[in-house]
């Protein structure tokens, strides 16, 4: 129990920290592709409290940047549990 507790935690400080620094950017960056550009957002610039991105019309910046951090924390935490007790985790 004490394992997969560490194994979410970490897991969750690890995709808050990529989020913040280079994720959103290459989820909603400017595109040229598949994958949006990593330096269009990297660690949260020219993220306005007060405006709205394009693509989220009326919804703030930084509330957009948070609902969305959401999915990419609770992803590992969803792997984790699906290989629980599998793996040692020291």
């Amino acid at each position: 129990v004490l394992t997969m507790m560490m194994q979410s935690f970490v897991s969750m400080g690890v995709a808050s920290i990529v989020w913040y620094i280079v994720g959103f950017s290459l989820c909603f960056g400017e595109s040229g592709g598949f994958m949006g550009s990593p330096a269009t957002y990297v660690a949260m610039r020219d993220v306005n409290v007060q405006e709205s991105f394009p693509f989220a019309d009326g919804i703030p910046g930084l509330l957009f940047v948070a609902y969305q951090g959401m999915f990419a924390v609770i992803t590992p935490a969803l792997m984790t549990g699906a290989f629980a007790d599998r793996f040692r985790f020291k």
